[in-house]
C-alpha cells in the first residue's frame, strides 16, 4: 500500500550570527499498513523543519525535489512529493521573528497580522489558505461505547477511544493532503456522542464528506452533524464600520454546494436570522450569496454567519463561514444641567454657576468626549452608565446674545461624532416662575421641568403654566429590569416577531381571551404598540421575520417617513417629534373582521409620534402581496379598539382609487391595513341590456340573410358586388352563430361542463371568423379606392377570404385549445362566464382573442380612414362653395355610420372595458354600457347601416316587394273575373 506524508519547512533570514529556518511540506509516497481498502490510497501530511544557513537553502531544495525515496521503519518505500514552502522564519538568541509565504495563513487567534514574533522554542506555523476543517459529533449507539465514558486514564477509555480513532482515520487519511484527525472527548446524551475534528490542507468535495460520512454510519451504526470551515469565504470589512455606513458582506462557497444558504447574526443575547427587509438585503451574483446592510447600527455588531445545511438521512452535514462585524458605536446622550433653570436675584451682574451634565448607557465603544462652551471638565462612571459632566457660568444680563449653551461631543473610533446642546434658560429678575416645591426646582413660566426617576429608569416631567402654577406631574419610568430589557429592541421584536410565526396560526385561531371581549390578537397588538412606544428605538430600522419596526425625526416644519415590509408610512404634519412605524405580518388574518365583504389585502402597520398632535396626515403606500382583481373595491381602514373591528370612518381614511391603488390617506394615528372586497362591481342592468340586444340581433340577422337570398339576383350584376355581398353574407352568418352561441351561454350555472366548454369554442372561433370576414371587406375598400380602374380577380379574392375567414380562426382557436391543457376548465375557459380566461395584461386565454381583434380592428379604423381622405379630395379646377362642403360632409358622415358596425368598430370599446376600472366612477360605467349596447346590438346595427342604408339594396326590395303586391293583385283581379264568368 503507498501512502502520501506531507512535511512542512521553515525558511529563516539572518545574518551570519544568525540561522535560518524554513518549513516545507513533504509529500511522501510509499507503503505502509495505514490503508483503508484495497482501492484507496492512505495519504497522511508530515511537518519537517529545518534550520541552516541561508547559504544552503537552495542546495536543500535542490535535493529534496531530487529525493524520489527512502526508507521508513517499517521498511517501506516513500517518495517526496510536492514541495512546499509555507513558514519562513528569522531566529535570535531567543525568539523567532516568523511570516507567512504566499498562499499560506495563520490559525486563527495565533497571529493578527503575517509576521509576528514567537519564543524560539515554540514557533507556530502557517498552513494553507486551502485548509479544510472539519468538525463533528457522531451519535454512538450500542452498549460497547459506554466504555468511552470511563475515566480517560483508565484502558477501557482507551481502547474504545483507539477503536474509534482507527476506524475513522482508516476513511478519513485518503483524502488528499489529510493532516491529522483528534477525537477531542465523548459526551452523553441520548447516546454516547464523540467530538472529532479532522484537519485536511486541501478543498475537500461535499460530495466526498458525504461517502466517508454514509461509509461511517454503516461501520459505526452511528449518526452525525458535522460541520466544515474553510469550503466558503467570506468577505467581512475589516475593522471597525462607520455607524449608519452602508455594508456588504458576501460568501462564496469554493466547491458546488447547490444548496441556499442562511444568514445570521450571533450577539450577546442571542442569534438572529437575518432575511431581506428594508435594512437588509440578499442578492447572489454567480456563486456568491451576498448581503447589504443599507444602515448599520450597534444592533448588526456580533459574528455573521452564512450557513449551507444538508441534511441526509445520517445527519447533518454544515457548511459554515464566520466574520466578525464590528460597528463603531454612536449614543444616544441625555442632557440635563444642574439647575435647570438659574435663577438670577440680585441683578445683571451677577454670575450663576451651572453644571451641565451628558449621560449615555453603557458601551463597549471608547469614545473621546469633547466639550463646547466655557467651563472645565470632569467625568464620571456609573454603574448603569456614563456621565460626563462640565460647569459654566452665565450671566443675569436678559440682553446678552445669544442665550448660554454648552454641548457635548461624542467621537467613536471611525472619527464620526454625536453633539448634544443644551440652551440654559435663565430666570432673569423680573421674569415669571415657579417657585422650588419637593424635588423640583425654580422653572420658568412656560416651561417643562425633567428629572430622573427615583427608582427606575427614565423621566418625569412638570410644567410651569404662565399663570405661575405647576401642571400636573407626568412620569416615563419604568421599571430598571424592564427599561434595560426597552433598550434592547431586539428582545422585544424577536420574540414579538416568533408569536407571529406561522407555525402557530392553530394556536391563534383557538385562544382567545376567557374573561373579556378582546380576542388574542388585538391584546397583542394594543401590548406591542405601547411597548414600541416607550422603547429607544432609534437611529433606522429593526427588522425581525415577522415584525418590523422604523424610526425617523420630523422637523419643525416638515414630518417625516418610514418603511417597513415595504409599506411606506409618511407623516405629514409639522414637528412630530419621533416617528415610530411598526409592521406586522400575518396578524391581519387573526384580528376580527366583521364585514362579510372585505378580506385582508396586506400587512398591519402601525404608526405613533412623540409629539402628539390633532388630526395628524398620515399617508400610506401599500405594496399589495397579490394583485387587486379588476373591479374589486379596496378600504382603507384602521383599528377601532371600541368596536374591535376595523373601521374607515374613525380615522377618515380615504383609498387612492384604481391608479393609486396601494395609497391610503388617514386623519388619525392607529393600526392600519387596507382590505379589498371579496366579489367584484357589477354593471347595473348589464344583463339585460345584454339578452335583449342579442335577441334583436339575432332576429336582425336573420331578416339579413333573407334580405340576400331576395335581392341577390338585382344587386349582383358585377365581380366587385358578388365579391361584397358574399363577403356580407359571411360576416352575418359568422355573427348570427356566435350571438346564439354567447346567448344560448348567458346561464352558464345551468349548463354541464362539456355544454360550457362547446360554446366557448363556437364564440372564440365564429366571432374571430366575422373579424377576419370584415377585414377582408375593408381590404377590398382600400383596393377599390386606391386602385379605381383595377379589377380584383373574383376567384383569387375569395380564395384569399376563405383563407383568412376560416382557416386563420381554426389555426388560431386550434392551438389556444391544445396549449391550454386541451381546453380545461380554469386553463382554457371559466365555467363562471363560459368565456376565455382574462388573469391580466396578455394573460391567459383572452389575449389569443384580443390581439387578432385589435390587429383587424385597426386596419379596418385604417380603412375607413383612406375612404375619408378620398371623399375629401376636390378636383383641381372646382371651386368649392358652402353647399358642396355641406354635401361632403354629409357623405363622410354616412360613410362613417354606414362602416362602423360592418367592421366590427364598436369592439373598440371592449379595449376601454379592459382598460377602465369600475372603481374609477362615472367614466368606467358610461364606456361599459357603451360597449354592451353597441355590441349586444352589432346585428340590429348592420341590418341598419349595411342593408337598410344601402340604396340598391332598398330599391331592390322596394322592386321586389312591388312586384309582389302587383302579382298578388293581378292575381286577385283574375280571382274575380273568373266568379263573375261563372255566374
Amino acid at each position: 500500500m503507498r501512502r502520501y506524508c506531507d512535511g512542512l519547512m521553515t525558511q529563516i533570514k539572518t545574518n551570519r550570527s544568525r540561522m535560518w529556518a524554513f518549513t516545507v511540506f513533504l509529500y511522501l509516497l510509499g507503503l505502509n499498513s495505514c490503508k483503508a481498502s484495497r482501492q484507496e490510497v492512505s495519504m497522511q501530511v508530515y511537518y519537517v523543519v529545518l534550520t541552516v544557513e541561508k547559504s544552503v537553502i537552495l542546495n536543500v531544495t535542490k535535493i529534496l525535489d531530487n529525493f524520489n525515496a527512502m526508507r521508513t521503519t517499517d521498511s517501506a518505500n516513500a517518495t517526496v512529493n510536492k514541495l512546499k514552502m509555507t513558514t519562513e522564519c528569522e531566529i535570535s538568541s531567543e525568539n523567532a521573528n516568523c511570516s507567512c509565504a504566499p498562499e499560506n495563513r495563520w490559525i486563527p487567534d495565533v497571529c493578527p497580522s503575517n509576521t509576528c514574533t514567537f519564543p524560539k522554542e515554540s514557533v507556530s506555523l502557517c498552513y494553507p489558505n486551502t485548509r479544510v476543517t472539519v468538525t463533528g459529533d457522531v451519535s454512538l449507539k450500542g452498549k460497547s461505547y459506554h466504555r468511552c465514558l470511563r475515566e480517560q486514564t483508565s484502558p477501557e477509555f482507551q481502547q474504545c477511544h483507539d477503536e474509534l480513532l482507527t476506524v475513522m482515520k482508516k476513511l478519513y487519511s485518503t483524502w488528499n493532503e489529510f493532516d491529522r484527525l483528534i477525537i477531542k472527548n465523548f459526551s452523553l446524551s441520548e447516546t454516547v456522542v464523540g467530538h472529532f475534528e479532522v484537519n485536511v490542507n486541501g478543498i475537500v468535495a461535499p460530495k466526498d464528506i458525504i461517502l466517508k460520512l454514509q461509509e461511517l454510519t454503516v461501520l459505526l451504526n452511528a449518526t452525525f452533524f458535522v460541520e466544515t470551515k474553510g469550503l466558503i469565504l467570506m468577505s467581512v470589512p475589516r475593522g471597525p464600520v462607520p455607524y449608519n455606513s452602508r455594508v456588504s458582506i458576501s460568501c462564496t462557497p469554493q466547491v458546488e454546494l447547490n444548496l441556499v444558504p442562511q444568514w445570521d447574526l450571533t450577539r450577546k443575547n442571542g442569534v438572529f436570522v437575518i432575511t431581506n427587509g428594508s435594512e437588509s438585503r440578499l442578492t447572489s451574483e454567480g456563486a456568491s450569496i451576498n448581503i447589504t446592510l443599507s444602515s448599520v447600527t450597534e444592533y448588526w455588531a456580533g459574528v455573521v454567519s452564512c450557513s449551507y445545511y444538508d441534511r441526509r438521512d445520517f445527519g447533518t452535514v454544515l457548511h459554515k463561514a464566520s466574520g466578525m462585524l464590528d460597528i463603531a458605536d454612536l449614543p444616544q446622550i441625555n442632557i440635563l444641567s444642574e439647575p435647570q433653570f438659574p435663577r438670577c436675584t440680585d441683578g445683571t451682574d451677577q454670575l450663576k454657576k451651572v453644571k451641565v451634565i451628558c449621560e449615555i448607557k453603557r458601551s463597549d465603544e471608547n469614545y473621546t468626549v469633547t466639550w463646547q462652551g466655557e467651563g472645565t471638565k470632569s467625568k464620571l462612571k456609573l454603574q448603569s452608565g456614563s456621565i460626563y459632566s462640565a460647569e459654566t457660568a452665565v450671566g443675569c444680563d436678559p440682553t446678552e446674545q445669544p442665550p448660554p449653551s454648552l454641548a457635548c461631543i461624542f467621537t467613536n473610533r471611525v472619527n464620526q461624532t454625536r453633539k448634544e446642546t443644551l440652551n440654559i434658560t435663565v430666570i432673569y429678575v423680573g421674569d415669571r416662575f415657579c417657585k422650588a416645591e419637593g424635588g423640583w426646582g425654580d422653572t420658568k413660566a412656560g416651561h417643562t421641568a425633567k428629572l430622573k426617576c427615583r427608582d427606575g429608569a427614565g423621566y418625569r416631567y412638570r410644567t410651569c403654566s404662565q399663570e405661575e402654577k405647576w401642571q400636573n406631574e407626568e412620569s416615563e419610568c419604568v421599571n430598571q429590569d424592564l427599561y434595560d430589557i426597552l433598550e434592547d429592541t431586539r428582545d422585544i421584536l424577536a420574540s414579538s416577531s416568533n408569536i407571529l410565526d406561522k407555525s402557530l396560526e392553530k394556536s391563534w385561531q383557538s385562544l382567545t381571551a376567557k374573561d373579556t371581549n378582546f380576542s388574542l390578537a388585538e391584546r397583542y397588538l394594543t401590548s406591542v404598540e405601547k411597548l414600541i412606544e416607550i422603547a429607544n428605538i432609534t437611529g433606522g430600522i429593526r427588522n425581525t421575520p415577522n415584525v418590523e419596526v422604523n424610526t425617523c425625526n420630523g422637523t419643525l416644519v416638515s414630518g417625516c417617513e418610514n418603511n417597513v415590509f415595504n409599506v411606506t408610512v409618511s407623516v405629514d404634519t409639522a414637528d412630530p417629534g419621533s416617528v415610530k412605524t411598526a409592521g406586522f405580518k400575518n396578524l391581519v388574518q387573526y384580528l376580527p373582521n366583521k364585514d362579510p365583504l372585505y378580506e385582508p389585502g396586506s400587512i398591519v402597520v402601525s404608526t405613533t409620534i412623540e409629539i402628539k398632535k390633532e388630526h395628524p396626515t398620515v399617508k400610506i403606500n401599500f405594496p399589495l402581496p397579490r394583485a387587486r382583481p379588476q373591479h374589486h373595491r379596496m378600504k382603507c381602514v384602521t383599528w377601532d379598539e371600541a368596536r374591535s373591528d376595523w373601521s374607515s370612518t374613525l380615522s377618515q381614511c380615504t383609498w387612492g382609487g384604481a391608479g393609486d391603488e396601494g395609497s391610503c390617506t388617514c386623519k388619525h394615528l392607529s393600526a392600519f391595513t387596507i382590505l379589498i372586497s371579496k366579489s367584484k362591481l357589477e354593471v347595473k342592468f348589464s344583463k339585460e341590456i345584454t339578452y335583449i340586444g342579442l335577441s334583436v340581433s339575432i332576429a336582425s340577422l336573420i331578416l339579413c340573410l333573407i334580405i340576400e337570398i331576395i335581392v341577390w339576383s338585382s344587386v349582383v350584376k358585377t365581380d366587385a358586388s358578388y365579391i361584397r355581398h358574399t363577403v356580407h353574407v359571411h360576416i352575418t352568418l359568422c355573427l348570427l352563430i356566435a350571438d346564439i352561441s354567447f346567448l344560448a351561454s348567458s346561464f352558464p350555472k345551468k349548463l354541464s361542463e362539456s355544454w360550457c366548454q362547446v360554446f366557448v369554442v363556437l364564440k372564440h372561433f365564429f366571432y374571430l371568423s366575422m373579424f377576419f370576414w370584415t377585414m377582408c371587406l375593408s381590404i377590398m375598400v382600400i383596393h377599390q379606392m386606391l386602385f379605381v380602374f383595377h379589377n380584383m380577380g373574383k376567384k383569387m379574392y375569395l380564395g384569399m377570404s376563405y383563407l383568412l375567414g376560416y382557416v386563420c380562426p381554426f389555426l388560431i382557436v386550434f392551438i389556444t385549445f391544445i396549449t391550454n391543457a386541451g381546453g380545461a376548465e380554469g386553463s382554457y375557459y371559466t365555467h363562471e362566464t363560459c368565456w376565455l380566461m382574462y388573469t391580466g395584461s396578455l394573460q391567459g386565454s383572452m389575449h389569443t382573442f384580443i390581439i387578432p381583434l385589435g390587429i383587424i380592428v385597426f386596419v379596418n379604423i385604417f380603412s375607413m380612414l383612406v375612404v375619408i381622405v378620398r371623399l375629401f379630395e376636390q378636383p383641381k379646377n372646382t371651386a368649392g362653395t358652402a353647399s358642396k362642403e355641406q354635401g361632403a360632409v354629409k357623405t363622410i358622415l354616412r360613410s362613417v355610420v354606414l362602416l362602423t358596425p360592418i367592421f366590427g368598430v364598436t369592439w373598440i370599446f371592449g379595449y376601454s372595458v379592459l382598460a377602465v376600472d369600475l372603481t374609477s366612477g362615472f367614466i368606467a360605467y358610461a364606456v361599459n354600457y357603451a360597449f354592451i349596447v353597441l355590441n349586444a346590438s352589432q346585428g340590429f346595427l348592420v341590418l341598419v347601416t349595411t342593408y337598410f342604408g344601402e340604396k340598391t339594396i332598398r330599391d331592390a326590395l322596394l322592386k321586389f316587394f312591388t312586384r309582389k303586391s302587383q302579382s298578388s293583385m293581378s292575381l286577385n283581379s283574375t280571382n274575380s273575373s273568373t266568379t263573375l264568368k261563372k255566374k
